[in-house]
């Protein structure tokens, strides 16, 4: 049973890729790399088509975890870790106790003892690391939660709630706690994944999320008679990370994903469920049932006749989530070791696999984890801290690959002569911005601007999105950021105290890179923070002048021209070592003629604007169209913390994008589900705009 990563947010990882507004079964945007992102009565189906590949990374075991007495037998579901502290928290199976490691896999101290009294234990059974650092302990021999600090202290203990702990694993979030309970009927055995809302004892509010069915047999041993599993049935594997569980559902490759009490995702890949042998299931009734079979003095075939065993299980072995809420699968073709590790994004994308024995239990960091394996000569299980690493690049010119340059040097394009125009830059931390003039230009696209070989993946509604074309008047100058929005600039923002978010980064880098998983709340809390630190009035920019911007005084698809080309932005296809891989820090990529880096494509980017489904009705100015759109809600409509808008705006394609993407004319929106956090996507970023002299 999965172990949980502490979390600093409530439904922290979001598996929604950059939808446009595709719902009823159309497909979701522009990620080509075998993703369609589907919706099924309010349930997004995340549905990763492609084939194993490797993910570029490979699993150093730094170090073997265990006490000074090396007398440790873990339990998978019995491991947590603090990354805040990197404390390693692991119950023992054969002692009553709780052994803590520290960040590098040193012993740090033993927690309880054997006993009835506060502090001790009779039959501790799973424990769990919650948000604010604090260990509890679930002691089914003594019926308590027991409660311990950061540092080792024992803090106190509360009556467990009134449910039968069958296991495996417990986790708190919040005032809640989830685990799993069963039931039985005379032909089966039903676990169910419940979740316990505050009291205790009898007292808490219990629903159940999944529910996995164990058929039964009928045994007739000299030692039992009565029904048992089948061996091999399945198990109900878990995990949880703040207020977001995921299960394994049936023996497919499928993983829902429950937030709020409702199931509102689905991950799938396509992995065959594992076929069961005879002697796969003789080999897991000797070690499952070694004890038992030696006191009726039958073998584990003569066990089998009876029994039986499943004829299919699922090859998912184990589910953890790392501080950044990436999933992690780890996966084998038998019924007991893993074989390799599959990696997904916070958004579901599956990004690969590594070839790896061992199961990830619990996440110190981002890349540091505990994994269980087992042992080759007595299959014993043994803990270790382990590093997922990237693999070293292939031998190219990687400097030359990210300016937009083929690998022998090359120059792959020949850019246009740039615009001398003013640039701003108010502080230190701020962004620099370009002023852009004021002038005319054609919003939206014609007919036939995207290449045939570019749209055989576009739904036709984005098409229509993008027309009729207007004639837009910008009447007053103004400035637009000369790159994205850093990470660097974000978190500024963070430590003066005006933005509260703080992104992670998909293991990329900071610094200089686009900052990625912000909602536009945050965008705009970012921009009011910005006014009020210079005195300047700063804003998202509205469509229509991000399109001034992108389009630079051309009037072809791209800034460059009509065709895509090869190393002009990153995309599925454009040519670079980017594609369907990651950011790239803001300015690698040429500037258009106007100084704007990363127009097209990098991350899309939020705007102003609430959807309308075309230009239709535009006012043919620079203005952003809110309340005139059908899905504006300034009244009433408070589960999108604080956005009136239904459905916001982006503006431009992403480094994973399809190629129609990546022009001036498209727009895009994000459908946000209540139930979701929409700061959850590694392609959505911002820039700025900003009023100049003359211009307000």
């Amino acid at each position: 049973m999965p172990v949980n990563a502490r979390s600093g947010s409530l439904a922290a990882v979001v598996v929604l890729l950059a939808l446009l507004g595709c719902r009823g079964g159309e497909r979701g945007e522009g990620d080509s790399s075998g993703v369609a992102v589907l919706d099924s009565g309010g349930v997004d189906l995340v549905r990763n088509t492609a084939a194993d590949r490797s993910a570029n990374r490979r699993v150093t075991r730094l170090t073997e975890l265990q006490p000074p007495d090396s007398a440790l037998t873990p339990l998978p579901w019995g491991v947590d870790a603090d990354p805040e502290t990197g404390r390693i928290y692991v119950l023992d199976r054969t002692s009553p106790r709780v052994v803590v490691f520290g960040r590098s896999g040193d012993y740090v101290e033993t927690l309880g003892r054997e006993g009835g009294g506060p502090g001790e234990f009779r039959d501790p059974s799973a424990l769990s690391v919650a948000d604010d650092g604090m260990l509890t302990v679930w002691d089914t021999g003594r019926g308590v939660l027991s409660r311990w600090s950061q540092d080792g202290r024992h803090v106190g203990e509360r009556p467990s709630p009134g449910i039968s702990y069958w296991g495996p694993g417990v986790h708190l979030h919040g005032g809640r706690l989830v685990t799993v309970t069963s039931r039985r009927s005379p032909s089966a055995v039903r676990q169910l994944l419940v979740e316990a809302r505050s009291g205790d004892g009898a007292d808490a509010d219990t629903s159940v999320l999944h529910v996995e069915e164990q058929e039964t047999a009928t045994v007739r041993l000299p030692c039992m008679q009565g029904p048992m599993p089948k061996v091999l049935e399945p198990t109900l594997a878990w995990t949880a990370r703040g207020g977001t569980i995921w299960a394994v559902n049936g023996p497919d490759y499928r993983i829902d994903l429950f937030a709020g009490g409702e199931m509102v995702a689905s991950v799938r890949r396509p992995v065959e469920p594992v076929r069961v042998t005879a002697e796969m299931a003789a080999e897991r009734a000797r070690l499952q049932f070694r004890g038992f079979l030696r006191r009726c003095g039958v073998s584990a075939e003569q066990f089998l006749e009876q029994v039986g065993h499943a004829e299919r299980i699922t090859p998912i072995r184990w589910l953890s989530v790392d501080p950044a809420g990436r999933l992690r699968v780890a996966r084998g073709a038998g019924h007991l070791a893993a074989e390799r590790i599959d990696l997904f994004s916070p958004e579901g994308r599956y990004r690969g696999s590594v070839d790896a024995s061992v199961m990830p239990l619990a996440f110190v960091s981002t890349t540091r984890f505990v994994g269980l394996r087992l042992r080759e000569d007595t299959g014993r299980p043994v803990l270790s801290l382990n590093e997922l690493e990237e693999e070293p690049e292939a031998e190219e010119d990687t400097a030359a690959a990210s300016a937009g340059e083929e690998p022998d040097g090359r120059p792959a394009w020949a850019p246009p002569v740039q615009e001398d125009l003013p640039e701003i830059r108010d502080c230190p931390e701020c962004p620099v911005m370009v002023e852009l003039p004021a002038g005319e230009y054609l919003m939206g696209s014609p007919e036939g601007e995207a290449p045939a070989a570019e749209i055989s993946t576009r739904p036709e509604h984005t098409e229509r999105a993008e027309k009729p074309q207007v004639e837009v008047t910008i009447a007053r100058p103004f400035a637009i950021g000369k790159y994205e929005v850093t990470f660097d600039q974000w978190e500024a923002c963070v430590e003066a105290g005006g933005c509260e978010h703080r992104p992670e980064d998909e293991g990329w880098g900071r610094g200089d890179r686009p900052v990625i998983h912000v909602a536009r709340t945050d965008a705009r809390q970012y921009v009011e923070w910005l006014s009020r630190r210079t005195g300047e009035e700063y804003r998202l920019p509205s469509e229509a002048e991000w399109e001034y911007a992108a389009r630079a005084g051309t009037e072809t698809a791209r800034w460059w021209g009509d065709s895509l080309g090869r190393g002009r932005v990153p995309c599925d296809g454009c040519g670079t070592r980017r594609d369907r891989e990651s950011t790239a820090p803001v300015g690698s990529f040429p500037a258009n003629p106007w100084g704007l880096h990363d127009m097209l494509s990098n991350v899309t980017e939020w705007v102003a604007d609430c959807w309308h489904e075309s230009h239709e009705g535009h006012p043919g100015d620079a203005s952003a169209r809110v309340e005139s759109s059908p899905w504006w809600r300034e009244e009433g409509w408070e589960t999108r913390r604080g956005e009136p808008c239904e459905r916001p705006v982006r503006r431009g394609g992403a480094y994973g994008y399809y190629s129609w993407t990546i022009r001036a004319a498209h727009r895009s929106f994000y459908f946000p589900n209540p139930n979701w956090y929409e700061r959850k996507s590694y392609t959505r970023g911002f820039r700025v705009a900003r009023e100049v002299d003359g211009s307000s």
